[in-house]
This record gives C-alpha cells, sequence and structure tokens, in this order.
C-alpha cells in the first residue's frame, strides 16, 4: 500500500481522539517514566454489520460512525462488485481468534476486467486511519477517487510490535490486467512507521517491517523491532522500506500497470530533536497489493497486534 499526499493530512482529525486511549504508564531501569500507548481495538474484537443491498458484511470499528482506528478497503470492494459483496467473501472478514474472539482475515481476490479501473486484484488489508472514498464518485475511475488514507495520531516510542498470524499464499500471481506473472511469489507485509508530521512536512521517524512468502497454517507470534531515524535512513533497511508509501497512480492520469518507477525516498527526521505526532501500521494479504498485483486466494489471518516498549 502507498502514498498519500500532505493535503489529505487534514483528515486524520476525523480519527485523532480514539488512538491514545489506552495508555499506561511504565518506569525504566533509568527512572524514567514512558507512557505505554496501545491502539483501541488492536485484539480485532470490535466488528460492525454494514448492510449492502439484501446481505451484509463486517468491517472493524465500533460502528460506521465511530472514530475508528482501523480500516479496511471493503468499501471500495463493495463500489466494485456490488450486491455480490457479503459477509465471509470479503478482502477483510471476521473470524475466530488465536485465543477464542474474533480475528481479522485478509483474502487477496480477483474481481475480474472492468473493476478498479481495469485492475483486477484486490488484495486484503488492515491499517490504521481511514478509507476514503469521494462522495461525488459513482465509479472508481481514478485512483484519488478511493484510497486508503494512512495513520492516525500517537506519541509512544515503542521498541517493537508483535502480532499473531496464519499466512497461506497462493500460488498463481496476477496483475490488474487478469494476467499471471510468471517466476513472481507472493507475499504477504506486515508494517509499522511512525512519523512527525508537522510544518506542513512529514518526517519518518521510525520502521519496522515483516514480509514473508512462506506458509504458516497454524497460529505464530511474531515480534519485529522498530528502527529510529537519526537524520538519515537507518542502515540495513530495504529498499521498499526507504520510500515514501502510496496507492496506485499519484496522479488522476494513470501510469502504466507494466512502469518500473519507484516512489520517492522518505524525508527522515531525527528521534534526538523530533517526537512521533502519528503511526502507520499496514497488514495485507498481498505485498504488492498497493499496485493491484497479487495472488488470488493468499490469505493473512492476523490477531493480537501490540506495541512493545
Amino acid at each position: 500500500m502507498k502514498y498519500i499526499s500532505i493535503g489529505l493530512i487534514s483528515l486524520m482529525s476525523m480519527v485523532a481522539s480514539e488512538a491514545l486511549a489506552q495508555t499506561k504508564p511504565h518506569i525504566h531501569e533509568q527512572g524514567s517514566i514512558v507512557q505505554e500507548v496501545q491502539l483501541p481495538n488492536s485484539n480485532f474484537e470490535h466488528w460492525y454489520a454494514v448492510k449492502n443491498d439484501d446481505n451484509y458484511y463486517d468491517d472493524i470499528g465500533e460502528s460506521a460512525n465511530s472514530k475508528n482506528t482501523w480500516s479496511t478497503g471493503n468499501a471500495g470492494y463493495v463500489k466494485g462488485v456490488g450486491r455480490h459483496a457479503v459477509r465471509g467473501s470479503m478482502p477483510t472478514d471476521k473470524v475466530q481468534g488465536a485465543d477464542g474472539g474474533f480475528a481479522a482475515r485478509l483474502t487477496t481476490h480477483e474481481v475480474g476486467l472492468g473493476i478498479f479501473a481495469k485492475k483486477g486484484i484486490a488484495a486484503g488489508s488492515l491499517f490504521t486511519g481511514v478509507f476514503y472514498i469521494d462522495p461525488n464518485s459513482r465509479f472508481l475511475l481514478h485512483d484519488n477517487q478511493i484510497r486508503p488514507i494512512f495513520g492516525v495520531p500517537f506519541t509512544g516510542k515503542p521498541k517493537s510490535f508483535s502480532f499473531k498470524y496464519k499466512y497461506i499464499p497462493a500460488k498463481v500471481v496476477e496483475n490488474g490486467r487478469d494476467s499471471k506473472i510468471d517466476g513472481m511469489s507472493d507475499a504477504m507485509d506486515a508494517y509499522v512507521i511512525l512519523e512527525n508530521r508537522s510544518g506542513g512536512s512529514v518526517k519518518r521517524l521510525a520502521i519496522g517491517w515483516f514480509r514473508s512468502g512462506a506458509t504458516q497454517s497454524t497460529w505464530k507470534e511474531q515480534t519485529v523491532p522498530l528502527v529510529y531515524a537519526h537524520g538519515s535512513a537507518p542502515a540495513g533497511l530495504q529498499d521498499y522500506e526507504k520510500r515514501i508509501l502510496k496507492y496506485g497512480p499519484e496522479t488522476v492520469n494513470e501510469r502504466s500497470l507494466d512502469s518500473s518507477d519507484k516512489q520517492p525516498l522518505a524525508s527522515w527526521g531525527d528521534i534526538a530533536t523530533m517526537n512521533p505526532t502519528h503511526i502507520i501500521v499496514v497488514f495485507s494479504s498481498s505485498y504488492e497489493g498497493d499496485d493491484f498485483i497479487g495472488a488470488p486466494g493468499s490469505t493473512l489471518t492476523v490477531d493480537d497486534f501490540k506495541l512493545n516498549y
């Protein structure tokens, strides 16, 4: 999943009050007190029913009108497939959790040509932020009409994040034109980015990224360290970890699906002089789902997300 322009950051106020709601003090060995900020609904227990024609599907959160921390791309999928979007067949569904209760199941879907501006792959996704749909848009003609807007207000400085997951990658990767991509394997993504958004600019302060194409058929707890920046990209990052996030084309004029252009490098801040203001958390069943590329049937199930201090 990818880039959102600075001009849309103001929409983040829609979820501002909830993201800092769950905190507890923690005393470090040196005696300093750190607030252990956890994101609401990180155990993915709260879902609400959404009516779609004569059917229903589930989306994450307390209700459609609540300031929910987590979002999915389900509303965009409904925009594409209409009444065929039903509970149990969505890119992101509510399922049984690791220890009872609920979890989020993310599945990559093939939605056919003519949908999503002739993009036939919809990866399952779960992320902090909001999923924006232009209220005046009837069709998904351009990516600026429908897109995720990543991030919620956050001021903590965690050392790592952990989550429980299962992952079954499908075998045949396709692009947005219903064409198979030979020699490419699918993989899941799970990552956290801390940012400072102030003065009209965005500075990346920390990142932790887990990408895996290995089959994991039973629940496994994964812990991922966060590395903090001191004015430049931390050493040892993969190329994709250094670039700004985007989602589809940057402008109304779509770039070619075959384009090999890369996103610009992120602008890094210094954690010694800046504090986080926002956190981005993303889970995806297909790591190239932002470009509408993935293996239909790839399934990532996640539960019990936690920030570790």
